[in-house]
């Protein structure tokens, strides 16, 4: 959610931290991040691996995917989390769409299509970013990009245009609004999704804000509760897996490939794991109840 965050900044241990601030340093000074945003990035990203190495020391077991939690290119400890669900179900096309991906710096697809040659497109509507990720990927014959907004009502013509497979190995949806209205009506049998959730939400309650081409106020206005979300991954055929630690995204499984995971917690917003919360709002009473469909 905090798309002016662009610290590039993973390192290995906690004995990284110096050259971890003197990273984080710069790129603030190059203007590429705020320095508030920065910080919270320098301290919270050695967190991943060191959960890693208090596992071990608890006899190496842990269930749930919380364990596999881990960053490179994500936002949070997506890149973890997605290697391990396909670990345990395999791929197939190796394609994935995800829309909301800033300058693409930052993503939950970015290490797929950097790293491991994956195929796919990116979509970003704001212009500048949208720049951004188009040079940086100008030459590439696997990814491609697409300055579009994705809505309910154009979700299936742009999914055909781009020629997505039926059921591509990954969706990743974080449009700061009415993602779960595009997850809705999506008409593709993606094998995995991922989408953001509000974590300031009651996770009793199935409330969805109305749809909406306003745009995201920087509040706690934004987007479903993970109950609404959940409900609806349930109807569409779909085992909700896990949410990750900072209360982001919620991670879906298609149900005849969810036989091996165990049931997900929903998590509050922990912004960066420091508690840090985006500013409050006064249009809670806007979120509309959500039923399951008949």
């Amino acid at each position: 959610m905090l798309t002016a965050d662009k610290v590039l900044v993973y390192p290995e241990t906690m004995h990284r931290k110096e050259h971890s601030m003197n990273l984080s340093t710069t790129l603030h000074e190059a203007g590429l991040v705020p320095r508030k945003l920065s910080a919270a990035r320098t301290r919270f990203d050695p967190v991943y691996s060191a959960i890693h190495e208090l596992i071990m020391r608890h006899g190496g077991e842990a269930s749930g995917l919380t364990a596999f939690e881990y960053r490179v290119f994500s936002q949070n400890g997506e890149d973890g989390v997605i290697a391990e669900i396909f670990r345990r179900i395999g791929t197939t096309n190796r394609f994935f769409v995800e829309f909301g991906i800033g300058d693409g710096w930052q993503g939950n697809s970015v290490f797929l299509g950097d790293v491991l040659d994956w195929t796919g497109l990116f979509a970003e509507p704001d212009t500048k970013s949208y720049e951004r990720i188009r040079a940086k990927y100008q030459h590439s014959p696997r990814v491609r990009v697409a300055p579009d907004a994705l809505t309910s009502t154009n979700v299936n013509a742009k999914f055909t245009e781009w020629q997505v497979p039926d059921a591509p190995d990954l969706v990743s949806i974080d449009i700061d609004g009415n993602d779960y209205y595009v997850w809705s009506a999506l008409k593709w049998h993606p094998r995995v999704v991922i989408i953001e959730y509000n974590g300031y939400l009651s996770a009793d309650v199935t409330l969805v804000q109305p749809e909406s081409d306003r745009g995201w106020d920087g509040s706690q206005f934004f987007g479903a509760s993970p109950a609404a979300l959940i409900q609806l991954g349930r109807d569409k055929g779909y085992t909700f897996v896990h949410a990750d630690l900072t209360g982001t995204n919620l991670f879906f499984v298609r149900d005849d490939l969810a036989a091996s995971f165990g049931p997900g917690l929903v998590r509050q917003k922990n912004q960066a794991l420091l508690g840090i919360a985006h500013r409050s709002t006064t249009h809670f009473s806007e979120y509309e109840l959500k039923s399951p469909r008949s």
